[in-house]
């Protein structure tokens, strides 16, 4: 390289270190896995990772396996005689695993451990590579000079020589190596997937050319150096650590970008953060750095991760997390983020941030809960107006083109350049305002829009807005392209051209109509942050909507940004979405992968193209080119199939039995966040995708037919991973086959004649118990209405009648007369069919009850209340049933009284039920057994008993359900107060 090209790099270099240092700082976040977390053992020693994805971790008691959510641990109990584990190499054929005793074990991909060497114990492994069925395997004795490749047979016994070897033309191998004895000193090996195999000595860079021979890489002006790491960058670009700096190898052109001096540095080992961060190991020290290619800083990570303990081993996944194994404090997952935050630590004395702004010479300004401040040195320092108030709110800035800053408070509109100023004072402004292009501000308050012009206390013009009548706040405000003002609220958007409102929501085509944040972008779409989505609307007043289904982590979008590639930034209450213009796909961003919060408040685009997010508890920033896109899909892996509780290869899952149990036991390796996994399965093509987050799948009661399993999964932050498949087909069920068929047939003709005949013989038992009760029907029927004769009240009817044409009562001798005939037209007719309407029912009693009166000569009284909602025509009840209860209420509880009694009778209608209530206040049921007795010797009354009978065939016929119910009134002495029979009936 030219002397003065590299001294003007590094200057160039050194200023960009400044300045990406005082605002381009990441964070470094970690996880630190140890033993109540589910590692092995603190002390570990190795790290290695397989073509499958899962992360190997060698410990002080064995090998663990991690997938980002579950160990799986080798121990002594699977055969590692010296669990004492201090490097691990992974193959093409397995995981070669080394013990401190020299003893190699070999964990194949079946996860079975053969023991298949011993090395001796000073010898030290570095690397091993698979190729051709040759298993290539290097070691270096501790300060020697030397390496040894040793080829394998099937049978895995080795024979190992001193030197590289390589096939000669007859196919035999031959010691070779091109490269002098004396620039193999602490020599170590490399392999790269695309790159293939490096050789690092002291003296330089050799590549393995595939002919049995290393070719230098380094110009001749870099081999005076010594070199001591070399890595990969997530470009592929090759890295070395050397005695004065960094050198970048790149299309066979050596870059330097920072010298740096790293003392004592004989062994390292050097790896790259997904964001492009290199991380050093000093072995032989135990130091460990992390350092930024582009800046030169330097970060002790011993300190920062406050390890305690050496490291031993680093290692960098896909996903460009950076695992370190230590000797007692576990295992650290470092996850550098793109964001560098600010909280309390950083000056701020309240983290809830409501917006940020950048002034005119460059400064950063933030609007808090408890005040104003400035970013100074990398530090925040409050400003305080005159009149400072502890809760002062900063809820909004504004930028006008004289420089100066705008901002609406809860003690009024401020402005800043050099000093606040108090413009507006509090009882005159809400929490939104906008800058128009001649620095004016439009404050909406109480139904009106107020227009300042500049830092002045009155408004010099407003006007109403009669949709907004009675609403004191609106949520937000923007003018577009056109000069338009754009209102949101919580029933919709408000477009105003020359102060005419044009109402905008759901009904035209927004998501939602609560509004939080409105911003257009270069070709005019219209973005709409809602409470239930993103819209987007067209020049043609299209609308597109954007909600979780399309990656967003929430559905209440809070805040918009368009950056200056035409890219949309969107806050959520649950993280920060990048969404760029070349798809839909949005990228999203919360505190796992780095944020220092997810509730966002508001979005700013600094003049360095630095994006400022502030949040409820602090702020982030991020350069936006460097923001990390979309990350790699999780490597799925299918772990165990059980069939009926046994576990099975898939190929067993041919014709399985119908009424089997399957289970898939699955898992997709991710270590960012495994909380993120989405699992999505498919049994058919035609069959819908089904997610989950579950990683087991149990699967029963499936129809006999031929399936195949499909499964996917991916993060919030990836796509789709490479679709599983394990086809299986379920054989039909044993009902099915001939022979069972066959037999059924046979067996259905005999069950046929049995039944039947069982039928026939049911049937004709049926018919005669039916004749039986059709029989007692009918005699039960012809004695009650023989009972309803009754001789007495016949005779006690006439004698009434005749009396009164005795004495010539003409008049009431007719009436009563026509009463009886009515009353004797009604039990007739009555007799004939099962059920009568309620409404001749009730007036077949009253004339009954007004005949027992006129033969008493009034010895009682009664009453009859029919409820009001009921229609009496609409409802039958069976005949006679409530008119023996009446006839025995006045013959054994009233006539029995001294004095003149009452009667009732009540019907309602209740749950569907028809209630009839006979009540008297006679001498009750006990004292008329007593009268009975002495006056009617022998006599036993069968109209209650044949009613009664009568209820129980009309309920088994019928299906019915008549309920009767006798109660005894007593009072608190126990006398006798009368009788109360309810009567239920079905309403029909």
């Amino acid at each position: 390289m030219n002397k003065s090209l590299f001294h003007t790099l590094l200057i160039l270099s050194m200023s960009l270190t400044l300045s990406a240092w005082m605002f381009g700082q990441t964070d470094l976040r970690f996880f630190n896995y140890q033993t109540n977390n589910g590692l092995l053992h603190d002390v570990n020693h190795a790290l290695s990772m397989d073509d499958r994805g899962y992360l190997w971790m060698g410990s002080f008691e064995g090998v663990s396996r991690f997938d980002g959510t579950e160990f799986v641990h080798f121990t002594s109990e699977q055969g590692i005689l010296n669990p004492d584990v201090r490097h691990l190499i992974n193959t093409s054929i397995g995981l070669f695993v080394y013990s401190s005793d020299g003893l190699v074990y070999l964990l194949n991909k079946e996860n079975e451990l053969k023991s298949i060497l011993n090395i001796p114990a000073q010898d030290h492994i570095e690397w091993a590579y698979h190729d051709n069925e040759m298993l290539v395997q290097f070691n270096a004795e501790f300060g020697g000079t030397e390496f040894w490749i040793c080829p394998h047979d099937d049978s895995l016994q080795f024979n190992c020589m001193k030197g590289f070897l390589k096939k000669n033309s007859s196919g035999d191998l031959v010691v070779s190596s091109g490269i002098k004895k004396e620039n193999l000193v602490n020599a170590r090996l490399y392999h790269h997937e695309e790159k293939g195999i490096f050789l690092l000595t002291q003296k330089g860079l050799f590549h393995y050319e595939g002919d049995g021979f290393f070719k230098p890489v380094l110009s001749e002006s870099l081999l005076k150096r010594r070199f001591f790491a070399l890595g990969f960058d997530p470009d592929h670009s090759l890295w070395l650590v050397s005695n004065q700096g960094l050198v970048h190898v790149k299309d066979s052109v050596d870059l330097e970008l920072y010298p740096m001096r790293l003392p004592d540095f004989q062994e390292g080992k050097l790896v790259f953060s997904g964001s492009g961060k290199l991380f050093l190991l000093n072995k032989n020290r135990g130091q460990f750095y992390r350092i930024d290619p582009q800046t030169g800083e330097q970060l002790d990570l011993q300190k920062e991760l406050k390890m305690e303990s050496l490291p031993k081993d680093i290692l960098a996944d896909p996903e460009g997390n950076v695992w370190v194994a230590t000797e007692g404090a576990g295992v650290f997952c470092i996850y550098d983020s793109p964001f560098y935050n600010y909280s309390k630590s950083s000056g701020l004395e309240n983290s809830f941030i409501f917006d940020l702004i950048q002034t005119d010479d460059k400064q950063l300004l933030a609007g808090t809960k408890n005040g104003l401040f400035k970013l100074e040195n990398n530090v925040w320092k409050i400003l305080e107006p005159d009149e400072y108030s502890e809760n002062w709110n900063i809820w909004k800035f504004g930028k006008a083109s004289n420089g100066y800053i705008y901002m609406v408070t809860n003690s009024g509109i401020y402005r800043y350049k050099e000093e606040l100023e108090l413009c507006v004072p509090s009882e005159r402004i809400s929490k939104e305002f906008q800058l128009d292009e001649n620095d004016h501000l439009g404050v909406f308050r109480d139904g009106f829009v107020f227009a300042y012009g500049g830092c002045e206390p009155e408004p010099y013009f407003f006007t109403p807005i009669p949709e907004l009548e009675g609403k004191k706040t609106i949520s937000c405000m923007f003018e577009d392209q056109f000069g338009r003002l754009w209102m949101g609220t919580k029933n919709g958007v408000l477009r105003f051209l020359k102060w005419d409102p044009v109402l905008i929501t759901t009904k035209e085509g927004l998501i939602d109509n609560r509004i939080n944040a409105i911003t257009q972008d270069s070709m005019m779409n219209m973005w709409i942050a809602t409470e239930g989505g993103l819209s987007r609307r067209d020049t043609l007043g299209n609308y597109t909507h954007y909600t979780q289904k399309d990656g967003l982590l929430s559905n209440r979008c809070k805040n918009l940004l368009i950056d200056q590639k035409g890219s949309v930034w969107v806050a959520t209450s649950r993280g920060l979405h990048y969404k760029k213009t070349t798809d839909n796909s949005f990228i999203p961003f919360n505190v796992q992968t780095g944020l220092v919060a997810d509730d966002i408040n508001r979005l700013f685009l600094d003049e360095s193209n630095r994006l400022w997010v502030a949040t409820s508890r602090g702020i982030s920033v991020v350069p936006i080119d460097n923001v990390e896109q979309r990350q790699p899909p999780p490597k799925l892996h299918l772990l165990d199939i059980k069939l009926n509780q046994e576990s099975v290869s898939a190929s067993d899952l041919n014709r399985i039995p119908f009424d089997s149990k399957l289970l898939f036991n699955y898992s997709a390796i991710t270590f960012s966040d495994s909380r993120d996994l989405i699992y999505a399965y498919q049994l058919n093509e035609k069959g819908s995708w089904q997610e989950t987050k579950n990683r087991t799948l149990t699967l029963t009661d499936l129809r006999p037919d031929d399936y195949v399993f499909r499964l996917k999964a991916k993060k919030t932050s990836s796509d789709w991973s490479e679709v599983v498949e394990i086809p299986f087909s379920i054989r039909t069920a044993w009902y099915k086959s001939w022979w069972f068929i066959s037999s059924l047939v046979l067996s259905f003709l005999l069950l046929s004649y049995g039944f039947m005949y069982t039928r026939f013989r049911l049937a004709s038992q049926r018919e005669m118990e039916k004749t039986k009760i059709n029989k007692k029907i009918a005699e039960l029927e012809l004695t009650a209405l023989q009972s309803q004769m009754n001789p007495h009240f016949l005779f006690n009817s006439m004698n009434a009648i005749q009396h009164f044409i005795m004495n010539r009562d003409v008049e009431s001798a007719n009436a009563h007369l026509s009463k009886f005939a009515r009353l004797m037209r009604l039990f007739l007719e009555s007799s004939k069919d099962r059920y009568i309407s309620l409404q001749d029912e009730i007036e077949l009693l009253r004339l009954y009850v007004e005949m027992e009166k006129l033969c008493y000569d009034d010895r009682f009284d009664y009453q009859i209340e029919i409820e009001e909602i009921m229609d009496l025509e609409d409802h039958e009840i069976p005949t006679m049933i409530i008119q023996p209860f009446v006839e025995n209420a006045i013959n054994h509880g009233l006539l029995n009284r001294e004095e003149p009694g009452l009667l009732s009778i009540i019907v309602s209608l209740k749950n569907d039920r028809i209630i009839c209530e006979v009540k008297d206040n006679g001498v009750g049921r006990a004292q008329a057994s007593l009268i009975r007795q002495k006056t009617k010797k022998g006599h036993k009354p069968r109209g209650l008993e044949m009613t009664k009978d009568r209820i129980e065939v009309v309920n088994y016929i019928e299906d019915s359900d008549i309920k009767i119910a006798i109660e005894d009134l007593v009072n608190a002495q126990g006398e006798a107060l009368g009788t109360e029979v309810l009567i239920s009936f079905p309403a029909s």
